[in-house]
């Protein structure tokens, strides 16, 4: 459930900067994919 909440709070945003610098969304958009990257990992870990 919170994972939904994230990725609606995440599209909202995106689509915000998206509009005002799309510089500024690519950025935040490869973040944003890193930091789902770096979760999977983590929770790979934890299930090992």
């Amino acid at each position: 459930m919170e994972e939904k909440k994230d990725v609606k709070e995440f599209v909202k945003i995106a689509l915000q900067l998206h509009s005002i610098n799309p510089k500024l969304f690519e950025g935040y958009k490869n973040r944003m994919i890193g930091a789902i990257e770096v979760q999977k990992l983590l929770q790979n870990k934890e299930v090992s």
